[in-house]
């Protein structure tokens, strides 16, 4: 049903509305939908990196220092520091000198797909400029042997190494989609509010069908390994724009 839906809203791009007028039409469905096609993409992309992240875990791993976690706190006779390859950054901080902002941007400068981070309070783990912060209290578990396990899977290409990342990957990615998604929502709505032409639930509806084609056109465009700036900004614009159209055509339909 899903997939007609999909079909539809691309053979149909002035005509969405009626697609989301139908009761079978379920917006964190077709929201899933959306976000596990970007996820597949982004899986394309990362095949052939990581290969070469591979290697340099078992190089990160060599040089893992001695550490703990107390009271929620990374612990370390080692000073903070960056270990830098060409497939994965690891940030070591138990000095308290580094944040989110700054792995984030040496990430993005190093053109680097993979980044993890022990900081002082918090893990951080970066797969193609999204990032997801875990904060020790949330993973009592971590330590030294653990964080040294799974470097070491990831190293040997281990089934569970694999499935761990791509799980991290897909709840990353889906968090990052939503918060995308939802101030779009908030704009189209705005721009229907005074007249009262969809309430807010409609709007939402329509809003997340806009967005088929251009996730579906800059999927296809990642998977073949070109990434462009303002990819964001396009989405938006895209959504924006065929909103309209569609709240044309529901107004023209209307006044028959």
């Amino acid at each position: 049903m899903v997939i007609k839906q999909l079909l539809f809203a691309l053979k149909n791009p002035s005509e969405q509305y009626r697609l989301a007028q139908e009761k079978s039409f379920k917006f964190w469905r077709y929201l899933l939908l959306l976000a596990a096609i970007t996820f597949v993409g982004s899986v394309v992309r990362a095949i052939p990196l990581y290969t070469a992240a591979q290697s340099a875990a078992g190089e990160i791993v060599e040089a893992l220092p001695t550490f703990q976690i107390k009271d929620n706190q990374l612990i370390s006779d080692q000073k903070s520091y960056v270990h830098v390859t060409d497939s994965f950054l690891f940030f070591f901080d138990p000095d308290e000198e580094m944040d989110t902002e700054l792995i984030e941007k040496n990430t993005s400068q190093q053109q680097t797909p993979v980044s993890f981070g022990l900081l002082k309070d918090k893990a951080t783990l970066t797969i193609l400029n999204s990032t997801q912060e875990f904060s020790y209290e949330q993973i009592p578990a971590l330590d030294e042997e653990l964080v040294r396990n799974i470097l070491t899977s990831l190293q040997q290409g281990s089934i569970s190494a694999v499935l761990t990342v791509l799980i991290v990957m897909f709840i990353s990615m889906l968090i990052v989609f939503i918060l995308e998604v939802m101030p779009i929502i908030l704009i189209n709505y705005i721009s229907v509010a005074i007249s009262r032409v969809w309430d807010l639930k409609f709007s939402a509806n329509v809003t997340l069908l806009t967005l088929t084609l251009p996730i579906i056109f800059i999927t296809a465009v990642n998977s073949l390994g070109i990434v462009f700036s303002y990819q964001s900004n396009l989405l938006t614009i895209f959504s924006l724009v065929l909103f309209q159209v569609n709240v044309y055509y529901y107004r023209k339909e209307q006044s028959n």
